[in-house]
């Protein structure tokens, strides 16, 4: 009898714990469209990691900056030094100077790749498992509430984006397809021989 009570008790407790589930489902705002949408930046600044990495990122951001802004500078002092003293310079000595500048405006050039490929590296480091678990809640809440897709509406990066879709609704291949057969053949290419 105990045992049996506690199956009860059990059973009764996991119908109540599925009910929010079921009723969110019922509820869902997908069932009417199939559509539904989310706040991206909102989801992420309810986040405190990522906003403690975001804050890392932008600290490197601004170090960058700064970096390539004193290049910059040094860069534009040494042109506007060169056209201040190019009148008084013969061909060789400009040719010379002209060369330097150029030099410099490579390497200033390459640096502010190298930079950029560091702060995406750091970036995609700190930010990219943060942005993957979101993406999963967000597939998973789209296949639970049998949504077609979600948008993104934050005013941000793009605006009015999707944040999740059914692949099952893909057309891509199809168009593809399509389009492929849509073509004229091509006559084949003859080889080049003797007129």
């Amino acid at each position: 009898m105990m045992i049996r009570r506690n199956v009860l008790m059990t059973a009764a407790s996991c119908a109540v714990l599925m009910l929010p589930a079921r009723v969110m489902i019922a509820q869902s705002p997908c069932t009417k469209s199939g559509f539904a949408f989310v706040s991206a930046g909102a989801i992420m600044a309810s986040i405190p990691e990522f906003l403690q990495a975001d804050s890392l990122v932008a600290k490197d951001k601004a170090a960058y900056t700064l970096e390539i802004a004193k290049l910059k500078g040094s860069l534009d002092s040494e042109s506007q030094a060169y056209s201040d003293k190019s009148t008084l310079l013969n061909a060789a000595q400009k040719a010379a100077e002209i060369k330097k500048l150029q030099a410099k405006g490579e390497a200033y050039q390459q640096r502010g790749n190298e930079l950029e490929q560091k702060l995406a590296a750091r970036s995609d480091e700190l930010l990219q498992p943060i942005r993957l678990q979101v993406q999963a809640v967000l597939d998973g809440m789209r296949a639970e509430m049998n949504c077609f897709v979600i948008f993104d509406v934050s005013g941000g990066q793009g605006g009015l984006g999707i944040a999740s879709a059914d692949k099952s609704l893909d057309l891509t291949q199809l168009v593809i397809d399509r389009l492929k057969a849509a073509r004229p053949a091509k006559p084949p290419v003859k080889p080049a021989g003797k007129p």
